[in-house]
């Protein structure tokens, strides 16, 4: 199985001795924080110690998703094997012989048995059956819908896809747990609506997820600061610990042992500066000075050079104006990028083979909300949303379901457009920051 994952790296090459880093710390109009991993931090004298994000525990530990390619497959897939058993079941209801519908059945089945074919191999925990896997995955989306966790809700709502048309065949075969053939083929048709809902929910989030990925690299979070090569010895911040740790000062100690420890492991050259860290973080535990300064031995490489950030705040005016430029941009791509992402939790709404009244209602919000938002804009991919919203609650106010989807559809692709504009116009800001900070 292919595997997405979010690549969220930002690191903007500068000339000379200086680097220009841009902290991640994604942030959009009602969508959760996404943190980066960052290099220990060993502050600069006399500057203030940025703000530096570390890596989210939830993203840590949550599943990979899959690509929305490959979900977006796995939705189409549940929509026409939808409307092929849709077909065979209002005929055989219809009471038509079973000679014309042998060769739709036959075709329905080798369609099914090739999408199965292509699904990645189902992990099931032991004594736990497709059908009851299906209803722990729902559970699990529901709580990743309320704690606010895009990437596991797109993870488990892709896997949860692939599941119901697994179920779904299971339905209309042997192995079926209800026995009237029409009620196996309903059975079906309601597996496979749950199929397009979770593929085009799963979609929906990792197209966002590729789209924060990708904003990542253009934007950060518009904070970007200098980074300068600092040269440390470990030898002589040992002998300050060790002066902490004899005056009564452990606290100092021991910030300053862990200090060394991080150099080590940041800029260390073998196997030798691993140890010594490693080291160091046990004697910041109980601070004695005589034992530090017996550790002073273990450093074979006193002298090394770390990175020490300089906040932008610390730049000229010039380069400011820059950066305030490049935050402005990012919360209109970010705001876009929300409501884009919700309107693709709407077409999929509006487009599901057997929408509720629940899942109308919560598409027309949708539609309302990002018709209200695009109507307060001003540049001409808003104006475009704001009339297609306009006309997409007006066809779901009168029932056509169809119509709707197809203008939410529209003022996705608007959306999407406005996302490249202003990528475009980032990057020229971007340019224009480096150009002055060189």
């Amino acid at each position: 199985m292919k595997i997405f994952r979010a690549l969220l790296p930002l690191f903007l090459a500068f000339p000379a001795a200086a680097q220009v880093r841009v902290v991640p710390a994604l942030q959009g109009h009602a969508a959760p924080a996404i943190s980066l991993p960052s290099a220990p931090v060993v502050s600069a004298p006399s500057v203030a110690a940025p703000l530096v994000p570390s890596l989210s525990p939830s993203l840590l530990s949550a599943p990979a998703a899959l690509p929305a390619r490959t979900v977006l497959g796995l939705r189409d897939d549940a929509d026409r094997l939808f409307a092929a058993l849709a077909n065979i079941h209002s005929r055989e209801k219809a009471n038509e012989t079973p000679a014309a519908l042998n060769a739709l059945k036959r075709a329905l089945l080798v369609d099914f048995d090739g999408v199965i074919a292509g699904l990645p191999a189902a992990e099931l925990p032991e004594g736990q059956s497709p059908r009851g896997r299906v209803k722990v995955l729902r559970r699990e989306r529901a709580k990743a819908e309320r704690a606010g966790e895009p990437l596991r809700l797109a993870a488990v709502s892709g896997e949860l896809a692939a599941l119901q048309l697994r179920v779904a065949r299971e339905m209309i075969s042997d192995a079926s747990p209800v026995a009237p053939k029409a009620f196996k083929r309903n059975a079906a048709l309601w597996s496979l609506v749950g199929a397009h809902n979770s593929a085009a929910a799963s979609a929906a989030e990792a197209t966002r997820l590729e789209a924060l990925a990708r904003g990542e690299e253009v934007f950060g979070d518009g904070r970007p600061y200098v980074v300068w090569n600092r040269w440390s010895n470990i030898r002589y911040e040992l002998e300050q610990a060790a002066r902490h740790a004899r005056n009564g000062r452990p606290a100092e100690a021991r910030k300053l042992l862990r200090a060394a420890a991080a150099t080590l492991r940041l800029a260390g050259r073998d196997a030798s500066d691993l140890k010594a860290a490693a080291a160091f973080e046990a004697l910041a535990k109980r601070p004695k000075s005589d034992a530090i300064l017996a550790a002073k031995d273990l450093v074979a490489h006193p002298e090394l050079k770390t990175p020490a950030p300089v906040p932008y705040e610390k730049l000229s005016s010039a380069v400011r104006a820059q950066v305030h430029a490049l935050e402005s941009t990012r919360a209109d791509y970010l705001e876009t990028l929300d409501f884009e992402t919700s309107l693709r939790h709407a077409e999929a709404l509006l487009s599901s083979p057997r929408p509720s009244a629940a899942d109308r209602a919560q598409a027309r919000a949708r539609l309302s909300a990002a018709a209200e938002w695009a109507g307060r804009g001003r540049v001409e991919a808003k104006r475009l949303a704001a009339r297609n919203l306009g006309s997409a609650v007006a066809a779901l106010d009168r029932g056509d379901l169809t119509l709707a989807a197809r203008h939410a559809s529209w003022t996705v692709d608007a959306l999407v457009e406005r996302r490249e504009e202003l990528t475009r116009i980032a990057l020229s800001v971007r340019r224009r920051l480096l150009g002055a900070l060189a």
